[in-house]
Order: C-alpha cells, then sequence, then structure tokens
C-alpha cells in the first residue's frame, strides 16, 4: 500500500512536469567552445573591419613567424580558457583537473611568455613606454571596447548552466574573451616592441580578466 501523501507528491510532480517546457540539452563543453570562439572571433573582426581597420602592414607582418607564433598562442589561450569557462559552468561534480589546468596553461603561455621575451630583448623601454603615453593608451580602449559584447554574451551563456563555481566560471570566460580580444589587436595596432605589447596589450587584458572574479560573485551566482 503506497501512502495517500506519497500518492499525492507523485501526482503534485506529474502535474508539475506536464506544465513545464521541454528542456534542450546542452552541447558538450569541446562543442560550445569551437561555436562561440568562431562566434566571438568573427563578431571582433567584424568591428574592426566596419569602425577602425587593420593595420597597414598586415600582409608583411602575417609573414613573420614570431607574429604568427604570438597570435597561435592567444587564440589557443582564449580557447582553452573557454573551453574551462563552460565546462565549470555545467553543474557537475566530475570537473577533474582538466579546466583548472586550462586556465593556468593560458596565464602561463600567453603572460608568462611575453614577459619572458619583454625582458629579455628590452627591458630598459618600460619607463620610456609609459612615460610617452602617460597611465593610458587607446590599444587598452579599443581592447575594452572589443571585449565588451562577446564578454556580456559569454556570461549570459554561461549563467544559463548554473555554475555551481561562479568565481572560477567567470574568470576563465572573461580570461578567453580577454585572449581573443589581444589576438585580434595583434592585427590592428602596428607596434610590435614588447614594451608596448606587455604594457597596452597584454597586461590591461589579463587585468581585465581578474574583474570576472567579481562578476562571477554577482551575474553568476543563482
Amino acid at each position: 500500500m503506497i501512502p495517500d501523501k506519497d500518492k499525492n507528491t507523485k501526482k503534485l510532480i506529474s502535474a508539475l512536469a506536464e506544465e513545464l517546457p521541454p528542456v534542450r540539452p546542452l552541447l558538450p563543453p569541446a562543442k560550445r567552445t569551437a561555436l562561440w570562439s568562431a562566434v566571438f572571433l568573427a563578431a571582433m573582426l567584424l568591428a574592426v573591419t566596419i569602425i577602425k581597420g587593420f593595420r597597414h602592414d598586415l600582409a608583411t607582418v602575417l609573414t613573420g613567424p614570431g607574429f604568427l607564433a604570438e597570435t597561435a598562442i592567444l587564440l589557443l589561450s582564449g580557447i582553452l580558457c573557454l573551453y574551462a569557462g563552460f565546462k565549470l559552468s555545467v553543474p557537475d561534480i566530475r570537473y577533474g583537473k582538466i579546466p583548472f589546468a586550462a586556465i593556468w596553461v593560458t596565464v602561463l603561455l600567453a603572460l608568462g611568455a611575453n614577459i619572458m621575451l619583454f625582458l629579455l630583448a628590452e627591458p630598459q623601454h618600460l619607463h620610456s613606454e609609459i612615460g610617452k603615453y602617460g597611465i593610458f593608451h587607446h590599444c587598452a580602449v579599443n581592447l575594452i571596447l572589443l571585449m565588451a559584447v562577446p564578454a556580456l554574451l559569454a556570461f549570459y551563456l554561461v549563467r544559463k548552466s548554473a555554475p555551481v563555481l561562479p568565481l572560477w566560471t567567470g574568470y576563465a570566460v572573461l580570461l578567453g574573451v580577454a585572449a581573443f580580444a589581444a589576438a585580434v589587436m595583434r592585427l590592428v595596432c602596428g607596434a610590435d616592441g614588447f614594451a608596448h605589447l606587455l604594457i597596452w596589450h597584454f597586461l590591461p587584458a589579463f587585468g581585465l580578466s581578474f574583474l570576472g572574479l567579481l562578476a562571477g560573485l554577482t551575474v553568476l551566482r543563482w
């Protein structure tokens, strides 16, 4: 015999389930990463094409192995971090070490490599680079503008997944978008000095990504 209370509970659950619309399952994190990486990059490139235009010597620098390697590292970093963000945004206790490893690999690759190159090549230019432009430079402004819409969309996407690790999710997502923006900025800005790139491209990108921690606590809480 099933108690009346249990029967009523089952009836209530059945009634609620019948009223709910069907829920579309999320794509796997890898597929979501591939899809939205393409969308974010396409949006950034379109914005540059319409508003500012690419650097005049783009055809020349695209033949340089150093430029290609640097851009590839930034793109790979963005993909790894977006994957980590999408993975961490799904309520699941089986996260493993891969998402966290992707975040730290990104930091070491994109930021650590550039700091090392700067220290090897032109550390003496640090003061002159800052003195030349003051405390802010138009490259940093352009970077923020490139990040704005993709970052908002990325947070909307991961919020729909109801993340249970909002701090890590917010940081990973914003770091991924920042890495993409830094890669696109290399196609726009004609200054190739390590001091300029470090101060006005890479450090702002990685500094802004820490806002993802704050956004995770506020926007991604549920």
